[in-house]
């Protein structure tokens, strides 16, 4: 085809690249890749905020669980309080 209509091929080519760019983007799916680095650290700032706070509450709990252990080894309490 390329050599008996040239002009065709072209053409075609054309074609089928318009519609490799409209099916992908009808298709495909779509990444946000808009975000800067920045962007990003603050995600990641967030996201470790929150898990440094739960952290922090687990390790209260776990003083406080100790706390009552040896409350309850020195016969100063219930453990069913």
């Amino acid at each position: 085809m390329e050599n008996d209509h040239p002009e065709l091929a072209d053409k075609l080519l054309e074609y089928k690249l318009k519609a490799k760019d409209i099916l992908a983007a009808a298709f495909l799916p779509k990444h946000d890749m808009q975000k800067t680095s920045m962007e990003l650290l603050e995600l990641h700032y967030q996201a470790l905020k929150k898990v440094d706070k739960k952290v922090g509450n687990v390790s209260d709990e776990v003083q406080e669980v100790k706390k009552r252990f040896r409350a309850v080894q020195t016969g100063y309490a219930s453990p069913w309080h």
